[in-house]
């Protein structure tokens, strides 16, 4: 289990790394950068879902293609 100490660190990186884009942004020392690329590493640090779980696997059953959308996502964070 995580301890709470942890969990803040955590946190606080993950406020830098966003604070530090904003500022390298606002500088323009982002030159060639695709922002589509990026936003998942800001949404992975992100506690929030945009969607209720729950009724997403229900519905995962009956509709084979959000599944496999579903599966590469879960694919993604677990091969980190």
């Amino acid at each position: 289990m995580e301890s709470k100490s942890t969990r803040l660190e955590r946190r606080q990186l993950s406020h830098r790394r966003e604070k530090c884009m904003t500022v390298s942004l606002k500088k323009d020392s982002l030159l060639d950068t695709c922002f589509e690329k990026l936003g998942h590493c800001v949404r992975e640090n992100q506690s929030r879902v945009s969607f209720d779980l729950a009724v997403y696997k229900s519905k995962a059953k009956s509709l084979p293609i959000f599944k496999h959308k579903f599966d590469s996502v879960n694919s993604l964070h677990s091969s980190r």
